[in-house]
């Protein structure tokens, strides 16, 4: 199965990206992900899905530093 570090994002806490500890887990996650397309997908999914909620976010940040900054 898969280990490391998991990052939750969003509203909800999904799986979306695994954060590795070391550079020797990499080849082992690698593979797994090979071997079994139904995890592929499903963090593909759900990666796509925080993006698109992230959708517009470096607007929204760039107005409120708009609105704090002085004139």
């Amino acid at each position: 199965m898969l280990t490391g570090k998991v990052h939750f994002y969003g509203t909800y806490k999904r799986k979306a990206i695994i954060q590795l500890q070391n550079t020797e887990d990499l080849a082992d996650q690698i593979a797994i992900l090979f071997e079994h397309p139904e995890i592929r997908e499903r963090m593909g999914s759900l990666a796509k899905a925080v993006v698109d909620e992230r959708s517009g976010a470096i607007v929204q940040y760039l107005d409120i530093l708009g609105r704090l900054l002085p004139k």
